[in-house]
């Protein structure tokens, strides 16, 4: 379906009016709905360089799945610097998805400083999922897999983490990544400039104290400051440095999701994408035992299993 919309020729248009979906602000290229005086709707890419060219990225995947379909349309841009694209958000309907756009001036290439200037980067524009409730774009390459809230054994101070998985199967980088929630809690992931390399489907344990002797003896990796787990309801968000949602989740106390005390709340296997795990039906109580002197229960570290 994607490719058939994106495959449409760019036309002119004389634009009626225009409303403004932009998630955030551009330096140079922006991207906007408008509607001509036919009232069909239309993408606006403006800002650009007169006459210059440029790429539209269209990333779209469906609720519930891993794969990304990605798109590149060529942009030529007008005397205003604007390009205008027959694609609605109707089009999109059903789709999870991320638009933006790189244009450049008609003498050089993208990023190589032609005539009209550099690459400017358009804002993104986040779609709407299925079900009502706006969803936001989340890349999935590294999800969240396993969380513990509420230790028993020791404080919360003390015993909380998280764990992380890379889905890819490429190492990746992830020092100078964000963790936050919808409050005041935001950290960068720091190794003090060594890296936090994740091997292909490789689990990393983050959390508060990395002592095992004080933590309930569990093997936290790495240290993720002052980020702190409710014991109620919060939301895990884990970003790239540049912003891009990769993944996030918001639990509750309602029952929906597992909240026991010293049991950590664990992703089942086969909902590992990043839509998925968004649902508190998707987890379950760990009852795995990492420590025989220790009651709180987990698996750090370790691969998780398909909940009953």
């Amino acid at each position: 379906m994607m490719r058939r919309l994106l495959s449409i020729p760019l036309v002119p248009l004389v634009v009626a009016g225009s409303l403004a979906l932009s998630d955030r602000a551009a330096a140079q290229t922006q991207l906007n709905w408008v509607t001509a005086a036919d009232n069909h709707t239309y993408l606006r890419v403006h800002g650009a360089p007169a006459k210059g060219r440029g790429l539209l990225h269209v990333e779209c995947a469906s609720v519930g799945e891993l794969e990304i379909l990605t798109e590149a349309l060529p942009l030529t841009f007008d005397l205003r610097g604007q390009a205008h694209v027959p694609l609605a958000r109707a089009d999109l309907a059903g789709f999870l998805w991320r638009i933006s756009a790189t244009s450049w001036g008609p003498g050089g290439a993208a990023g190589g400083g032609g005539t009209g200037g550099g690459a400017t980067s358009g804002p993104l524009v986040l779609g709407p999922g299925t079900g009502g409730a706006p969803l936001a774009y989340q890349s999935g390459e590294v999800l969240v897999t396993e969380f513990q809230r509420n230790p028993a054994e020791v404080s919360d101070s003390r015993g909380e983490w998280l764990e992380l998985q890379n889905l890819t199967g490429q190492t990746i980088d992830i020092e100078g990544w964000i963790l936050a929630d919808q409050g005041s809690d935001e950290v960068v992931l720091s190794a003090g400039g060594a890296g936090i390399p994740m091997l292909p489907n490789q689990c990393l344990v983050f959390g508060t104290e990395l002592d095992r002797g004080l933590n309930g003896n569990v093997f936290v990796q790495y240290d993720y400051g002052a980020y702190h787990l409710s014991n109620g309801a919060d939301e895990i968000a884990l970003l790239r440095p540049d912003g891009t949602l990769v993944d996030s989740l918001a639990y509750d106390a309602s029952g929906a999701w597992p909240g026991g005390a010293g049991r950590s709340a664990s992703l089942s296997w086969d909902a590992r994408d990043p839509f998925g795990n968004d649902h508190g039906g998707a987890w379950c109580s760990s009852d795995y035992i990492y420590d025989s002197a220790v009651g709180d229960r987990g698996s750090p570290t370790r691969a998780n299993g398909d909940c009953p």
